[in-house]
């Protein structure tokens, strides 16, 4: 059973009206989070509320103690990424609304060689 305490804001490019654009981060990364998007990015990190992401097994043990209104569905995404010039392989977390999530199309097929003329 996993609980995390997360930081949902908004991210938003300076002079942009796009507020859509939902971050959730871990409250003990934050601060560094929000120091490199705002100084080194030039985004604007709004309206940071604290609040705890819980994996499915918590979730069934507290659900009669949470208002369903207050429950917002996040997908947790973990992966490795490799660095070729660093040689290393770095862990990658990252959290999304799951209303947001867009399914991504597979692949097509390319046609095969025996269809089409001769």
């Amino acid at each position: 059973m996993r609980k995390i305490k997360l930081v949902k804001c908004r991210l938003r490019q300076n002079g942009s009206s796009d507020v859509d654009n939902v971050r959730y981060v871990a409250l003990e990364e934050f601060q560094l989070w929000r120091y490199y998007m705002e100084k080194a990015h030039g985004f604007a990190v709004e309206d940071p509320v604290v609040s705890y992401w819980v994996d499915a097994e918590a979730l069934m043990e507290w659900a009669e103690q949470i208002a369903p209104e207050r429950l917002e569905p996040v997908i947790e995404v973990y992966f490795y990424a490799h660095s070729v010039e660093g040689g290393t392989t770095v862990p990658i977390r990252r959290r999304r609304q799951k209303s947001s999530m867009r399914s991504t199309p597979r692949a097509q097929r390319p046609p095969s060689s025996s269809s089409g003329a001769r």
